[in-house]
């Protein structure tokens, strides 16, 4: 912890306020490599002298997410970004417009993070209030922050684990998308989570009508980068960047099934413009060798493993034959005890029990 932070994190009312001054400062466009806005920006500050050189002393460390937590920490909840209005109609224009006017009136570039279940969920940009943060199904349990959700499932299948006593019906299922203060997009619009909001299929797949993979849905998050780019396509104002973090689809039905859709939307993504970024952690368009240009080194990277499979094998093979000898020596001795049992009942002097 820096020796000040304690002073950044007190709330801004508790502070001195006997040396206060109105100044001005320019805000730079990327503080520690951050993107914050486009272009500099010149900001003008009524605090307290202690905060302000605290708020620059961070900014030219470059450390700049200590004093982005202690804005979304204390900013009043009507100030904080992204608090999103939902009208009864039109609502989904009512909040790509939303949402732009708020990266607008700050000066920052539109970014969004999704964020999935994988470990790399850590890291995604909580502490930055400049960040969108969507996430999906019963994950608003372990996210500290976001902007927006989805539940594409059906209610049935959203209330699957409650049913079989999984897990607890007012933070799971139905009744934890109940709880969330942001918008909720789902199948259709749900009674029971007051902020749910029908999500536009149809007016998706018209929108990417004649793309080869028009109708390549095969999981959440494909549905969540396709709605982000039609979002910034009736919005007028399309994306300038998308992380994807706790989404590695790296084994099991995820690779076979999911993976590939996903993979085409980040594609679809990158040609309208929008810059991405994958975890290294994820297994997102990654692949261990060029096909064809690095056939040799391909070939030297499976020999190795090759190697190290039957070497494991053959060590593997080498301890089950040892546990298969010690429990024949097992037995072995479970039948002598045995017959010294049965030596004892017929030799003893059963005198000595009466």
């Amino acid at each position: 912890m820096f020796e000040d932070e304690e002073i950044l994190m007190t709330p801004i009312e508790e502070i001195p306020t006997d040396d206060c001054e109105v100044t001005e400062m320019i805000m730079p466009s990327v503080i520690g490599g951050r993107s914050l806005a486009q272009p500099d920006m010149l900001v003008t500050i009524t605090e307290p002298l202690i905060y302000q050189e605290i708020t620059e002393e961070h900014v030219e460390r470059g450390d700049f997410q200590v004093a982005a937590a202690w804005f979304a920490e204390n900013l009043p909840e009507d100030q904080k970004p992204f608090a999103f209005v939902l009208p009864q109609d039109g609502v989904i224009t009512a909040i790509a417009k939303q949402a732009n006017n708020e990266f607008a009136k700050n000066g920052w570039k539109k970014r969004l993070a999704i964020v999935g279940f994988a470990d790399s969920k850590k890291d995604a940009p909580y502490d930055d209030p400049t960040w969108e943060i969507w996430g999906l199904n019963d994950l608003h349990n372990s996210i500290k922050r976001f902007t927006r959700w989805f539940d594409i499932h059906t209610t049935d299948n959203i209330n699957e684990d409650v049913k079989l006593g999984r897990s607890p019906p007012d933070r799971c299922g139905i009744g934890g998308l109940a709880r969330l203060q942001c918008p909720v997009y789902m199948q259709d619009r749900n009674a029971d989570v007051p902020n749910s909001i029908k999500y536009p299929l149809q007016e998706i797949l018209a929108t990417f009508k004649g793309f080869t993979g028009d109708r390549y849905f095969t999981n959440s998050i494909s549905y969540m980068l396709a709605f982000a780019l039609y979002e910034g396509i009736i919005s007028g104002r399309q994306w300038d960047e998308i992380k994807i973090f706790g989404v590695d689809m790296a084994v099991g039905p995820e690779y076979i099934a999911q993976r590939p859709s996903c993979e085409y939307w980040i594609g679809v993504a990158e040609g309208m413009g929008v810059k991405m970024f994958i975890p290294d952690a994820s297994d997102l368009n990654k692949t261990t060798f060029l096909y064809g240009f690095e056939e040799k080194l391909q070939k030297k990277w499976e020999t190795k493993i090759d190697e190290s499979i039957n070497g494991m094998t053959e060590r593997m093979n080498q301890i089950n034959n040892a546990v298969m000898a010690n429990q024949r020596s097992v037995y072995q001795h479970e039948g002598a005890i045995g017959c010294m049992r049965e030596f004892k009942k017929v030799w003893a002097n059963l005198d000595t029990k009466l």
